[in-house]
């Protein structure tokens, strides 16, 4: 399969929250009318390691309302022998720097080349890697770190709608949720 891209296009590979196309649209500020192809990514296994600190996020524990030090989000990182099941799609070259906004604990990487069975021509296809300082390498509790809840349900939402088939491969592609760390999140 290919991806041909128009010039001034670049293509970007979703793995957790951008699988939404309604929180992909949030970003844009616009419908997205563009491609949207199912792929993989060989040589990299989806898991929650990056942590996000100065978030609006807080949840409640018996009736004290909580902020954690940090939210954990998912992250893709590089495993050999594995892949990671994905969508891919095509943005404006000047709407990169609004996905960079959005995802600034991570890094914009280009993955033309880990790409299976799907070729991108006319342009790069990027997706987004922890930075390194926002890599969550210990254990933790609440309220140190959590996962939200309303995260879970915008990825429940993109798995609904990308079928069984998808979900069953992204469970297989992707570290457990640690279930102590999920809380009833709000702002």
């Amino acid at each position: 399969m290919e991806l041909q891209l128009r010039s001034g296009e670049q293509a970007l590979v979703a793995y957790g929250s951008l699988l939404s196309v309604a929180s992909m649209e949030k970003t844009l500020g616009r419908v997205y009318d563009g491609p949207w192809h199912l792929c993989r990514l060989r040589g990299w296994r989806r898991g929650w390691d990056v942590q996000m600190p100065k978030h609006p996020w807080k949840y409640r524990r018996g009736g004290e309302v909580i902020t954690a030090a940090h939210v954990l989000y998912l992250n893709l990182r590089e495993q050999a022998d594995s892949h990671v099941n994905a969508a891919i799609f095509a943005v404006r070259d000047h709407e990169l720097s609004q996905f960079d906004e959005r995802e600034w604990i991570y890094r914009r990487q280009r993955v033309n080349s880990d790409l299976d069975g799907l070729r991108v021509i006319g342009g790069d296809a990027w997706t987004y890697v922890a930075l390194d300082k926002f890599l969550w390498r210990r254990d933790s509790k609440p309220p140190e770190a959590i996962i939200r809840q309303s995260y879970l349900d915008i990825l429940d939402g993109a798995h609904a709608e990308l079928g069984a088939d998808f979900k069953r491969e992204y469970d297989e592609t992707t570290d457990t949720a640690p279930s102590d760390l999920i809380v009833d999140d709000f702002r």
